[in-house]
C-alpha cells in the first residue's frame, strides 16, 4: 500500500517502508500533485512553484524527466489502479485520498467539527498527530502553499485548544500553549486560550503579563492594539485580579 506524506517533509512508504525520491525539486513535482491528488494539475503549475514564474528553457523537459523517475520509483510494481497519469496539459495523481496525509487530516478535522466535545478532543488530537512539522518541506521549493498549510494546521489547533479548555483541562494545556501562545504572538486566538487557561489555573498575572507582551509587540511591529475580544478579555482578568485582591486584604 502506499502513502503520501506532504505534511512535513514530502516522503512517500510503501508498505511501510520509506521511498527514495531524490532530489529535493523532484519531491517538489509529487508534492504539488499530492495536493490535488486524483485532480489534473496543469504543466504550467507546477514550473510556477519550482521556477516562480522564471522557468528555464528546459524546464518542460526536467518536469518530464522527474515524472519518469517518480513513476519508476512509486509504481514500478504496478499493483492496482495506483499512478501518475498524463492528462492535457499535465499531470494527475491517481491515488486514493485517504493514502495522502493532508486528506485524512482533512477528514479528521471535518468529523471533529461536527462532534461533541469529548469525540472531537480524540479526533483533533488525531489529524494534529498527522503534521511532522512544515507541509511540503522541501527547501526553497513550494513555500507559499506550505504556508497555506500550516495556517489550515493552526486553525485546527485552536479549534483543538478551545474544545479542551471546554472540557475544563486548563493546566494540563499550559506548558504546550504557552509554547505555541509565544511562537505565533499575534494569533488572538491562541493569546485568548492562553489566557483563559492561565487564570482558570489561578495563575492570572502571568494571563496578564501574556496580554502585555503580546499588545506591546503589536503596538512596536504592526501600530496596532491587540482585537477588541482580547481587550475584552483582558478587562474581565483584571477585575478578577482585583475582586481577588480585595477579599484577601
Amino acid at each position: 500500500m502506499l502513502e503520501v506524506r506532504i505534511l512535513g517533509g514530502i516522503e512517500v512508504l510503501r508498505d511501510g517502508f520509506s521511498l527514495a525520491l531524490g532530489p529535493d525539486q523532484r519531491r517538489a513535482v509529487l508534492g504539488v500533485l499530492a495536493l490535488e491528488v486524483n485532480r489534473p494539475v496543469a504543466l504550467q503549475k507546477i514550473m510556477q512553484v519550482l521556477w516562480e514564474g522564471n522557468s528555464p528553457e528546459a524546464a518542460k523537459g526536467s518536469i518530464q524527466a522527474h515524472i519518469s523517475r517518480l513513476r519508476s520509483t512509486l509504481f514500478a510494481a504496478g499493483k492496482g489502479k495506483e499512478a501518475i497519469e498524463t492528462v492535457p496539459g499535465g499531470y494527475r495523481l491517481a491515488l486514493e485520498t485517504s493514502r495522502v496525509d493532508l486528506f485524512r487530516f482533512d477528514e479528521l478535522v471535518a468529523r471533529a467539527r461536527r462532534a461533541g466535545d469529548r469525540e472531537a478532543k480524540s479526533l483533533y488530537g488525531e489529524a494534529l498527530r498527522l503534521w511532522r512539522g512544515r507541509p511540503l518541506a522541501t527547501a526553497r521549493y513550494a513555500e507559499t502553499l506550505s504556508y497555506s498549510l500550516q495556517e489550515k494546521c493552526l486553525l485546527a489547533y485552536e479549534d483543538y485548544v478551545e474544545t479542551r479548555l471546554r472540557l475544563g483541562e486548563n493546566t494540563q494545556l499550559v506548558p504546550e500553549l504557552t509554547a505555541m501562545a509565544h511562537e505565533h504572538l499575534h494569533r488572538p486566538r491562541l493569546t485568548g486560550a492562553l489566557m483563559k487557561a492561565l487564570q482558570n489555573s489561578g495563575r492570572t498575572a502571568e494571563a496578564l503579563h501574556h496580554y502585555d507582551v503580546v499588545r506591546r509587540s503589536l503596538v512596536e511591529q504592526v501600530g496596532l492594539e491587540p482585537a477588541a475580544e482580547l481587550r475584552r478579555l483582558q478587562a474581565a482578568v483584571l477585575r478578577d485580579e482585583e475582586s481577588y485582591q480585595e477579599t484577601h486584604r
